[in-house]
């Protein structure tokens, strides 16, 4: 449940060296994260983020849809709706 290691190497295309260095690892990924940051690299955050990825990508997913969201082709207006999957983990 750590940053992908990719986004921390400084010799990779998906390094961003604005990147907040507070999130990268060791520190653990907080999918509940609200602009805050808790302190808290236990169990708890383990298990709040098992509960989120459980609720995003099974609860949440059961069609194709509502995981990956609406169709998007060229000339549709800007942000027809995302899926389980683009709001989390990929919005946090």
């Amino acid at each position: 449940m750590q940053f992908p290691l990719i986004y921390t190497d400084s010799t990779s295309p998906l390094y961003d060296k604005l990147r907040d260095a507070n999130h990268q690892p060791p520190t653990l990924i907080d999918l509940n994260y609200d602009g805050d940051d808790d302190n808290d690299d236990g169990i708890d955050k383990i298990s709040t983020n098992l509960t989120i990825m459980y609720r995003q990508l099974v609860s949440s997913g059961k069609t194709a849809r509502l995981f990956f969201g609406n169709s998007y082709r060229a000339g549709d207006e800007p942000d027809p709706g995302p899926g389980s999957l683009e709001n989390v983990p990929h919005g946090t």
